[in-house]
């Protein structure tokens, strides 16, 4: 178990390491690499809420709010009231996280590919199995 724990370790801050040099060289000084999913669901979803964001990445009201205070602070994403229910605050992308958009889609295409390079279709699919796996036993409660 000690050599998985390892690997899972290494992989994790290699690629941890690899984003963040990423977005510091494309001029996202503001974008962490918690950000990166936060700003892509924006992207992909405009004018899609906190909430929505909270439960496809099963994150927490208070880190989702951190990390869109800093994507805001950053510049990159904006915030409109609902007119629908006005409590809530539509999030948008920026120009400036438009503009970016595409070259972090590609850096997170590579990413992967790179993560899976050499895999079978097969592979592939028993991967994506053991994931969904570790994720359940991830979110278990003790």
């Amino acid at each position: 178990m000690d050599k998985i724990a390892k690997k899972l370790m290494f992989i994790s801050r290699n690629m941890a390491k690899k984003n963040y040099d990423f977005l510091k060289a494309k001029g996202f000084t503001k974008m962490g690499i918690g950000q990166m999913p936060m700003a892509k669901i924006i992207i992909d979803n405009p004018g899609t809420h906190a909430d929505d964001i909270c439960k496809e990445l099963e994150l927490d009201k208070t880190t989702v709010a951190l990390g869109l205070k800093r994507l805001i602070i950053g510049g990159l994403i904006k915030r409109e009231t609902d007119e629908a229910d006005r409590r809530k605050k539509k999030l948008f992308p920026t120009e400036k996280l438009l503009d970016g958009a595409k070259i972090v889609d590609e850096h997170i295409n590579a990413s992967i590919n790179r993560l899976t390079d050499g895999f079978s279709k097969q592979e592939l699919k028993n991967l994506n199995s053991y994931l969904d796996k570790m994720k359940e036993n991830v979110i278990k409660k003790d």
